[in-house]
């Protein structure tokens, strides 16, 4: 899921990126492998056990060549950050930064984003996306 956030600044326009990663026990191979190992039904989706969240500020400038987004960035690099999420509070409590709420979250397409290239984004804590408690 994705939001397109306001920067408030002309020229600017940032995004916050949110993945679910399930748990690798969950995955429709370790079910699959599971039933015809002991043919017991088990769950096939359960919500994701953990997030990463991505924040990525681009100018005008970086999105003006998007084949060329690797180039743009590498030159001047955007702010642009991945931090784990433990779990959906943690993922509420990031979003309130930039969201009213976790609702203004659509699909990636519906808010014009398109994962930039991931080598750029440097990880960060929730202790320093979050502040101090």
């Amino acid at each position: 899921m994705a939001a397109k956030i306001d920067t408030g600044e002309p020229g600017w326009t940032a995004w916050l990126f949110v993945r679910g990663i399930a748990d690798r026990a969950r995955t429709w191979d370790a079910i699959r492998e599971a039933w015809t190992l002991d043919r017991t039904a088990r769950q096939a989706f359960e919500p994701p056990s953990t997030f990463v969240v991505r924040y990525t500020r681009l100018s005008d400038a970086h999105l003006a060549l998007p084949d060329d987004l690797d180039l743009t960035m590498r030159a001047d690099p955007p702010e642009d950050w991945i931090v784990i999420a433990p779990d959906l509070d943690a993922v509420a409590r990031i979003s309130g930064r930039f969201l009213d709420d976790l609702d203004a979250l659509r699909l990636p397409a519906d808010v014009d984003y398109s994962e930039p290239p991931v080598q750029f984004a440097r990880e960060r804590t929730l202790d320093e996306v979050l502040g101090p408690p």
